[in-house]
């Protein structure tokens, strides 16, 4: 609290009165200085010691410490003042500063000394002051006192002294000494006088100080006056004050109590603003959030927006360009068009027909030259080369035609009708398959602007440009006399001639017939190039020499003769009939075996089924084709078998027969250039998509052992099936050495399954399900989710020696972590992670007979006996694991099991649109690292609800070594960081979204 003086203006205190006195005092001239000395007097020598007169005798004054006072001399004629005069001069010289003289009477005449009282001996009343002669005078209350020296008895002893002098000068008869005191006594009274005007200028100027201290006396009582009304002034001031104090103590008071209420009101507001502040920040923190993910959300905005714009200029070229396109689409749509006027099944009735009659027109004319007298003599040798010429052609050998007639002529007609078979076949076969009848070079021309065609266009798009093709090039006509000229060559080589009017007839029902049959040729070529356009139908015939296939080929050998079998390989004669071809391609690399053979279907069934037997240590499956769709089983066999035998059975659902007529399902083996051959089923189709459809259902059966501890080892899986969905069911005690599926557009899943390498990749479909390795898994998808159980097993292999034999000696095999990637484009990825080492020793026993393995100098190297031992045991310690999951625009979600101490795992998740999130389990040790946004990172303590693993009782700790704009760094420990030499690490990335590590 603030108090004021409360002095009024004007008043006076003692300072003041001082101050007004000194100054008053220097206006007279008056002298405040205490410590000066006295000159001495003029006239005087300074070292001259002064004598005094004792009755008439000159004696030597004694030296004193104090200045000596000058002596006043005073003749006898001289009057003293009175004393009442030299009362008042005293009285007047009392104050301080003032010198006072006092003159001192001798006998010798009057000689004053002046003595000076210097200061205001004291301020009180009844303080007494001594004069020279023993009076007593008290001084005021102003501090006024006055020192008289009085002299009596001046006159009475001055005559008698000197006298008696004089008496003693005159005695003692020193002339001159009484002289020289004469000069002396001269001087003394020249001093004397001196000293007297000067006493009388002194007095004068006492009495001009005492004018001056009468009117400061004057003043001095006004200014004490003016002090008492100060004083009570002062005291009514101060009793104001008093109370002031006492009015400003209580008002203190009752400001302290409203200043302690204020400090808890202020102490409430500080709490209050606490928790407002905790909120406030929460509420920041949220609105970060908020804003994070506004951010992230623009920023997919902007792409998104960016990609709209790009497709929007896109949408524009395309809709423009589809404007400028739709007159000629319009005009083309009869072009692509795929509806078929007639169905493979019709085709291939007409082949069957043609070869039907062809078979006729063979037998026909065997029957006409084996009738009697109906061969001739043979033509002369032009006619007869120029027949062997023609019939050369057609890959016939002169002795092949040499032996025509005698066959005939011993009634056998198995050659020639087997000839004019393959002369229709080759002519009918150029007259469907050919452009330009009239110019091979043309011809030639169009078969290779077709093959191009077919092999770089769509199907449907090449089978429309064939069919228009066709039908512009219909006005060229087949002469059909080339085939009769060919069939005459035949004839002339047996030796008939229509030399008579019967065979002249003969050779008209001849041509006639020739030309039903390329009327059926040209249908047949129409309906394979006009009326089916949705599958790539046409003729085959197989040439002279080529290996016989009894799966693709009937021999045409006469059944009445005796004759052995025809073998797989050898090479054919000729070809009597015409196939139809429904263009199935098969992979280059792969060789066919045994076809299905389709079951009728049961009662009440919509499919048929095939049934077949692999191997299993490498089983492969392949499909390839539009309509090779389905799904695919791989289970264990419910009964136990003794062969190594895999049972696959093949159910079809259709809608159609015909359907099977575009698809091959065969056994097939496959050479690689490592690895085991592969062996097992293929399911192939056309290329295109006619109107039938089917589904197919693949089932594996892998065979079951006796010994249900022992797993069935499977070398190399392969399945390369798109459009396939694959099952693994009930295959956990199976181990697969390596598995690899590859399919699109269908899900991947698997109950259980273990194996040493896995490779599975899919499209716009799904992978689930447990997958558990030793070695190395990669998972690969597009545009959809990954949600699995990962098992990674860690299996180390060590020697090791028992106790006999330098039980210190371990030598361990070094090998690569256990690799696990994980990657997708557009979905979900989830993994559940349990970790695992599984420990492999081989130890040496003396005295074991199991495994006799190496030889004795390489077991010397080792220092034991040869024989060994394997064990392999599970332990909880140790283990190298790496696991890398990337996506783009989906979340990561990656969390830990079960895990081993002091393992090493190395983990990248890195995603760019969409959240990462990384639980690291609690035996992990190394360094954790998130590139992310400052706003985007996250992490999330849960180290209490974990204790030590060890149970040694150390604490978890977590680091932050670096914190930037960008990424975050530091490190996971059990204890001190300083002891640890950290191997493994974790790295979290998220380019737009936010990156979330869990400690535990």
């Amino acid at each position: 609290m603030q108090i004021y003086n409360t002095t009024p203006a004007g008043s006076s205190s003692p300072g003041s009165l001082r101050r007004m006195i000194s100054q008053a005092a220097e206006k007279i001239g008056f002298s405040g200085r205490r410590d000066k000395e006295r000159e001495p007097p003029l006239g005087t020598p300074a070292d001259e010691p002064r004598r005094k007169r004792i009755s008439g005798l000159t004696r030597p004054e004694k030296k004193s410490s104090a200045a000596p006072c000058p002596s006043i001399q005073v003749s006898s004629g001289t009057s003293l003042k009175s004393t009442s005069e030299y009362r008042d001069v005293e009285a007047s010289a009392s104050m301080d500063g003032v010198e006072s003289v006092s003159p001192e009477t001798r006998s010798t005449g009057a000689s004053a000394s002046a003595m000076a009282t210097r200061g205001v001996e004291s301020t009180s009343k009844n303080r007494q002051s001594h004069s020279a002669s023993g009076q007593i005078r008290k001084v005021d209350a102003y501090g006024r006192h006055a020192t008289r020296m009085l002299v009596e008895g001046e006159t009475k002893s001055r005559g008698g002294n000197r006298d008696r002098h004089a008496r003693e000068v005159r005695d003692s008869g020193d002339a001159e000494r009484i002289q020289r005191l004469e000069i002396e006594l001269g001087e003394l009274r020249a001093t004397v006088e001196q000293n007297g005007r000067e006493i009388r200028r002194q007095m004068e100027t006492v009495q001009s100080q005492k004018n001056t201290i009468e009117t400061i006396d004057g003043e001095r009582s006004l200014l004490l006056a003016d002090m008492s009304d100060q004083e009570a002034t002062w005291k009514a001031q101060k009793m104001e004050f008093e109370s002031m104090v006492r009015r400003g103590q209580v008002g203190m008071d009752r400001r302290a109590t409203e200043i302690q209420n204020l400090k808890k009101e202020h102490k409430e507001e500080l709490t209050r603003r606490k928790e407002s502040e905790i909120r406030t920040h929460a509420l920041e923190k949220a609105l970060r959030d908020a804003q994070g993910e506004a951010e992230r959300e623009r920023m997919q905005l902007n792409e998104l927006k960016r990609q709209f714009s790009a497709m929007q200029r896109q949408v524009d070229a395309t809709t423009k360009l589809l404007n400028t396109r739709t007159e000629e689409l319009n005009a083309a749509q009869a072009f692509l068009t795929t509806a078929d006027e007639c169905s493979g099944a019709d085709f291939s009735q007409m082949v069957e027909q043609l070869n039907n009659d062809i078979d006729h027109c063979g037998v026909l004319m065997a029957e006409a030259v084996i009738e009697p007298d109906a061969l001739e003599d043979l033509l002369g040798d032009g006619v007869m080369e120029t027949a062997f010429n023609q019939l050369k052609r057609f890959g016939w050998t002169e002795a092949q035609i040499s032996r025509l007639q005698p066959d005939i002529l011993l009634q056998d007609t198995i050659l020639f009708e087997a000839m004019v078979q393959n002369i229709f076949i080759c002519w009918c076969h150029y007259l469907v398959s050919s452009f330009n009848y009239d110019n091979r070079t043309v011809d030639g021309c169009f078969q290779e602007i077709w093959e191009g065609i077919a092999t770089s266009t769509d199907a449907t798009i090449a089978k429309n440009w064939l069919s228009l093709t066709h039908k512009q090039l219909k006005e060229h006509r087949f002469d059909q006399a080339k085939i009769i000229e060919s069939l005459q060559a035949v004839m002339f080589a047996v030796g008939w001639r229509a030399s008579t009017p019967s065979k002249q007839e003969f050779s008209r029902r001849v041509e006639e017939k020739v030309g039903e049959i390329c009327a059926k040729g040209l249908r047949i070529k129409e309906m394979a190039t006009e009326k089916i356009l949705s599958a790539d139908v046409r003729l085959f015939c197989y040439g002279p020499g080529t290996s016989y296939d009894p799966a693709e080929m009937d021999d045409a050998y006469d059944s009445g003769k005796e004759a052995e079998k025809a073998n797989s390989g050898q090479p054919i004669l000729c070809s009597t009939g015409l196939g139809d071809h429904r263009d199935v391609p098969i992979p280059p690399d792969v060789s066919l075996g045994q076809c299905a053979n389709w079951t009728q279907p049961v009662l009440n069934s919509d499919g048929y089924s095939a049934e077949f037997f692999i191997d299993t240590r490498a089983p492969l499956f392949i499909s390839q084709g539009s309509l090779s769709t389905g799904e695919i089983f791989v289970t264990r066999s419910k009964k136990v078998t003794s062969s190594n035998k895999a049972k696959v059975n093949i159910a079809v659902k259709l809608d159609d027969p015909t359907f099977l007529e575009y698809v091959r399902v065969c056994k097939i083996s496959k050479f690689r250039h490592e690895g085991p051959p592969g062996y097992g089923i293929g399911i192939f189709s056309v290329p295109w998509r006619p109107r039938q459809n089917g589904w197919f259902t693949v089932t594996v059966e892998l065979p079951r052992m006796a010994n249900v501890e022992d797993p069935l080892n499977i070398l190399e899986f392969t399945s390369q099936m798109p459009s396939f969905q694959h099952m693994f069911r009930n295959v956990e005690d199976v181990y697969f050495h390596r598995l690899s599926v590859s399919t699109s557009d269908r899900p991947v899943v698997a109950q259980s399954l273990f194996g040493m390498h896995v490779d599975i990749t899919t499209s716009q479909a799904p992978i689930r399900g447990a997958f558990n390795v030793t070695e190395s898994i990669s998972l690969a998808n597009s545009n959809s989710q990954i949600v699995v159980n990962l098992g990674l097993h860690d299996f180390s292999t060590s020697w090791t020696t028992p106790t006999t034999c330098n039980p210190a000696r371990i030598v361990p095999n070094w090998r690569p972590p256990v690799r696990a990637l994980l990657r997708t484009n557009n979905g979900l990825l989830r993994a559940s992670v349990n970790l695992s080492r599984m420990a492999r020793s081989i130890g040496f026993r003396n005295g074991d007979k199991r495994a006799n393995n190496g030889s004795d100098s390489d077991n010397a190297l080792l220092g034991c006996p040869k024989t060994i031992e394997i064990l392999d045991t599970t332990t909880t310690t140790g283990g190298l694991f790496s696991i890398s999951a990337f996506n783009n625009r989906g979340s990561i979600d990656i969390n830990f099991g079960e895990t081993p101490l002091n393992h090493t795992l190395h983990l990248d998740a890195a995603t760019s649109f969409d959240d990462v999130k990384v639980a690291i389990p609690p035996t992990f040790e190394g360094i954790w690292m998130m590139k992310a946004l400052h706003p985007f990172r996250e992490i999330v303590y849960n180290m209490g609800s974990y204790k030590d693993p060890t149970g040694d009782g150390r604490d978890r700790v977590l680091w932050v070594d670096r914190e930037g704009l960008f990424e975050q760094e530091g490190a996971a420990v059990w204890g001190r960081r300083m002891d640890k030499v950290l191997k493994g690490w974790v790295l979290l990335r998220s380019k737009f979204g936010r990156a979330t590590l869990v400690v535990y």
